[in-house]
């Protein structure tokens, strides 16, 4: 039984053995002569060389707006016939196919117009081709293509860019090599989705440029992404949105906090490093401006006009060294506290209560001290002689207290009482905080509605 088993692997080896030996025959037979540096050229009635061409998009690995470059994986599969390789299988134990390297075969010079790599396709000189006993070679090999794609990043971060990859002979015209497409699309079968780019569609068409007389034949794909906007509308535009709209804060806060103008100036500087943040992430053209930085330049505008408008505020609010013209109390003040519901009527508190009762009791007391006549003559001022100058000095207390607790009330319903320039700084306030609002909302929604509409 060994015996046996021993002699079929004998037989097994030999027939491989015998075939390698045919292998290496159809190898001899059909590179006998050949020259892989020129091109096929077989009838002269049709000797042009037909390349086709088929590419499948595995990942766009990156999309450098900065640079205006894309960077794709894909995979090659390129098809032509070439006369030279033919054999008759039936001769060589019907073998159909073998593999070469691509240095033993002569393979179309496709390059990639419009890139910063080096001559031909990534990997190109890499891998190994297929020949069938037809002369038919087929030759597939997995690329990175890197290639110059045009940014337009006005409705940045809505945009949806168009990368084009234009293929074509750098040496040989349409005449001698033509490139066809196998498809009118490219293949995502074997695509991945990429995190920050959507593939909208991808294309590819056979294109005949004319130069002179001669004719070159591209092979073009057109590559369409759309950009997923949720990564810079969370953490770059709504953090934008909340600091426009803190700016409002500052015509909240009272002018006696002090903290106004400082609270602007930080969210103007806030404003502007959102800016830096944008230029670095947007090519520098001088065609278009994005409009999310025409949003930025529009907020830092609206909060230095706050700003503006701050200190404009406080000037008023503190300006109480001049009085008010009748004029401008008649036609500006009282129209601004209409427009803008302010009401400036003090309701009595409960110390102007106290204050009035203590007075009204001084009075009482002063009235009875009054009530009181002193006899000079009489026998009991004989027997205290200073009563009198008593109760005098007494009454010169009580006039000097009713005077100070008069003074006292005064000036406590005077400072209780706004001053018109106060009242003025308020009003200005309020006007100031509607229009900015109006306009922050006005122009955050139309920028953003034409960002989110471009296509």
């Amino acid at each position: 039984m060994a015996s046996c088993d021993i002699f079929i692997i004998l037989i097994s080896l030999s027939v491989i053995q015998a075939r390698a030996h045919v292998l290496d025959d159809v190898i001899s037979s059909v590179f006998r002569g050949y020259k892989s540096e020129v091109r096929p050229y077989c009838n002269k009635a049709n000797n042009t060389v037909v390349v086709t061409i088929d590419i499948g998009v595995r990942q766009v690995v990156d999309l450098n707006e900065p640079k205006q470059t894309i960077n794709i994986g894909a995979w090659m599969r390129m098809n032509w016939l070439d006369c030279r390789l033919r054999w008759n299988k039936t001769l060589f134990n019907d073998i159909e196919t073998f593999a070469v390297p691509q240095n033993k075969i002569w393979i179309p010079d496709v390059t990639l117009y419009d890139t910063d790599a080096v001559a031909g396709l990534p990997g190109m000189r890499d891998y190994r081709a297929v020949v069938h006993s037809s002369g038919a070679v087929k030759y597939q090999f997995p690329s990175n293509i890197k290639a110059s794609c045009k940014i337009d990043v006005f409705h940045f971060p809505f945009d949806t860019q168009t990368c084009r990859l234009v293929f074509g002979s750098w040496i040989y015209t349409g005449s001698e090599v033509n490139l066809v497409n196998k498809s009118d699309t490219m293949d995502m079968s074997s695509f991945i989705e990429n995190t920050e780019w959507e593939v909208v569609r991808a294309d590819a068409m056979n294109v005949v440029n004319y130069y002179g007389d001669q004719i070159y034949p591209t092979f073009e794909c057109v590559l369409r992404l759309r950009r997923k906007p949720l990564f810079y509308v969370m953490n770059l535009l709504f953090p934008c949105f909340v600091v426009s709209f803190m700016a409002a804060l500052g015509f909240v806060l009272p002018p006696e906090a002090g903290e106004k103008v400082n609270l602007e100036i930080t969210i103007l500087l806030s404003l502007a490093v959102f800016q830096l943040v944008i230029v670095n992430m947007i090519p520098a053209s001088g065609e278009k401006a994005p409009l999310l930085a025409i949003y930025f330049l529009a907020s830092m505008v609206l909060v230095g006009f706050s700003c503006l408008m701050t200190v404009v505020v406080l000037n008023i609010h503190y300006k109480n060294n001049g009085r008010v013209s009748p004029r401008i109390r008649k036609y500006v003040i009282r129209p601004l506290k209409k427009i803008t519901c302010l009401h400036t009527e003090q309701k009595h508190d409960k110390n102007d209560n106290l204050y009035t009762t203590q007075y009204d009791n001084e009075e009482t007391v002063f009235k009875n001290c009054q009530r009181q006549p002193v006899d000079i003559n009489s026998d009991e001022n004989n027997e205290h002689p200073k009563g009198t100058r008593f109760q005098k000095q007494l009454l010169d207390i009580l006039i000097e207290i009713r005077d100070c607790i008069s003074s006292i009330v005064a000036n406590q319903k005077r400072d209780s009482e706004p001053s018109d320039w106060s009242i003025l700084a308020i009003a200005l306030d309020r006007i100031f905080l509607i229009g900015y609002l109006v306009f922050t909302f006005v122009v955050s929604l139309s920028i953003m509605l034409t960002a989110s509409s471009g296509d």
